[in-house]
């Protein structure tokens, strides 16, 4: 991977409309390493890839010399665990960037589990963490057998089955992604970042959600039902 030229960091943050400041706050760098890079000192290598990672997630891509340019691909595909790894960077960078909060959609807890790459003994892992981040609202169609309860930014709601499709999907920052995954399979991601497919998505979500039963409604019912009982 060759290094990145001054000239380009200058122009992709011209592109994105990035200070400094934001770019080194999509990156996790120090405000003086960006200058640096820009002023022409010569960054480690692993410096460089995350600022070029950051960039490319962002839409823009490396050319030839000290070119760069807005990626034409309205559809990217992440594949793997590496894919996964990928796919949640551009999740936390895209909020990060856009605002918002994460919507996601899923006909079953353990098939969110399975779409998130999780073991089911970590179901919770990266949401919880995405919850650090931005708000997440969570909608399955069946209800977790073990939920070990929500942490704070998170919340869970249930819908009738018949109103969600047969792969998860997530929507964030204008985005929508739909995740491919099962039992003994690696998960794949294919993300749509053209906007009207996105706020199609989020309009869907919300009246969904508007519809929807938090979980703790339906625990605090079904122990009524089991008190009722005995």
């Amino acid at each position: 991977m060759s290094s990145l030229h001054p000239v380009q960091v200058k122009a992709a943050r011209a592109m994105l409309d990035w200070t400094r400041e934001e770019l080194a706050a999509v990156t996790g760098l120090a405000v003086n390493t960006i200058r640096n890079l820009e002023a022409g000192i010569v960054p480690r290598s692993s410096t460089s890839a995350i600022i070029r990672q950051a960039i490319e997630n962002a839409g823009l891509e490396f050319t030839d010399g000290e070119g760069v340019r807005r990626r034409n691909d309205d559809v990217r595909i992440h594949r793997g665990m590496d894919g996964r790894d990928a796919f949640f960077d551009d999740v936390v960078q895209t909020v990060r960037q856009k605002g918002g909060g994460i919507a996601v959609v899923a006909r079953s807890w353990d098939l969110l589990v399975q779409a998130c790459g999780l073991l089911p003994d970590d179901d919770i892992g990266t949401l919880a963490a995405l919850s650090g981040i931005a708000a997440v609202k969570c909608l399955v169609a069946e209800t977790p057998k073990l939920f070990r309860g929500a942490p704070d930014g998170f919340e869970l709601r249930t819908t009738l089955g018949r109103n969600v499709g047969p792969l998860p999907c997530f929507v964030y920052g204008g985005k929508s992604a739909l995740a491919l995954a099962g039992p003994g399979t690696s998960p794949h991601y294919v993300v749509f970042s053209q906007p009207d497919c996105g706020r199609a998505h989020h309009e869907h979500f919300r009246a969904l959600w508007d519809d929807a039963l938090p979980l703790t409604v339906l625990v605090a019912a079904a122990q009524s039902r089991k008190r009722a009982a005995g």
